[in-house]
């Protein structure tokens, strides 16, 4: 049994009016629930009140035109505008055309209605709104499925964002227990020295111990300019300035911070060679690369060996 729709008739004449709703209870292909209005200011006022399936619309009515009754239905953006079929005796195709540019579905003569024309018409705008409404919804989903797909996919890169936070910390932890301690048992030594022995000691070797201590907090400082350099690329934040930079100097004083990490069996050696003056460079970008090859390098060869930086 095909689901029953409600039609609303808005015509002045009655019998016009008979004659639709003969024709339409004869359709053995749809069921109908029908309203009438002979009136436009009832007919918009029963649709405000009633959701309908499909509108039959006289063109000409005693207080507004077919056509402003479209307008009016347009204005009033109901959540589910309903089809509408225009239906006129003169026959124009002028009309016809101006009904359909204003949302008419369809377009009949009463002149030339017959009831196989009119039950087909009404089950076409039916059918057709039918199959509007699933592909707005159809729409809809897909709009959903994106925004969720949107979602997921933020959700993700902040996921992402903390596990790289994470592995951050994880580093400093790491760096800190590791890096930190060899100069600070430098600054702890000379510190222990100074405190116990430091009446005793002659000038050059409190100086020396001083130095020290400035020595290796200058490098646990570094230490930190590392882990900050290395935190910027890996949230692809990093920036290169460059600045004239005395390379030579710049990569012994490097050099020298390396060696205290090299056992017995390392050899580390130093080349210079060419043209260095007149460089520029980011001294923080490249510390953090020398000092990632320079640690692989030890670490990758425990056996020892030479180990030559040119």
């Amino acid at each position: 049994m095909p689901e029953t729709r409600t039609l609303l008739i808005i015509d002045d004449c009655p019998e016009d009016r008979r004659i639709y709703r003969r024709y339409l209870l004869k359709d053995p292909h749809q069921s109908y629930q029908i309203l009438e209005a002979d009136s436009a200011k009832d007919g918009l006022a029963l649709f405000q009140e009633i959701l309908c399936d499909v509108i039959l619309l006289d063109f000409s009515l005693p207080d507004m035109t077919g056509l402003e009754i479209l307008d009016q239905l347009k204005q009033q953006k109901f959540e589910v505008p309903a089809p509408v079929i225009m239906l006129t005796g003169q026959g124009d195709e002028d009309l016809a055309v101006q009904a359909m540019k204003k949302g008419a579905q369809d377009y009949l003569s009463k002149q030339r209605l017959k009831p196989d024309v009119l039950q087909l018409a009404v089950r076409n705008v039916i059918q057709h709104a039918h199959l509007q409404s699933v592909l707005t919804q159809t729409r809809e989903r897909q709009r959903l499925i994106i925004q969720q797909a949107e979602l997921l996919a933020q959700t993700q890169a902040a996921l992402m964002r903390e596990q790289k936070l994470n592995a951050f910390k994880s580093q400093i932890i790491t760096t800190v227990s590791y890096e930190y301690r060899t100069p600070l048992a430098s600054i702890l030594a000379a510190a222990s020295t100074l405190k116990q022995h430091g009446d005793k000691l002659d000038e050059s070797k409190h100086q020396r111990l001083l130095q020290i201590i400035e020595q290796k907090a200058r490098q646990m400082g570094k230490l930190v300019d590392d882990l900050l350099v290395f935190y910027q690329f890996d949230l692809n934040k990093a920036q290169f300035k460059p600045q004239p930079l005395d390379v030579c100097h710049f990569f012994s004083d490097l050099i020298e911070e390396q060696r205290e990490k090299l056992s017995s069996r390392h050899e580390l050696i130093y080349k210079i060679t060419g043209n260095h003056k007149d460089f520029w460079g980011d001294g923080l970008l490249l510390r953090q690369i020398f000092v990632n090859l320079m640690s692989n390098a030890i670490k990758y060869s425990p056996d020892g060996g030479k180990i030559e930086f040119h």
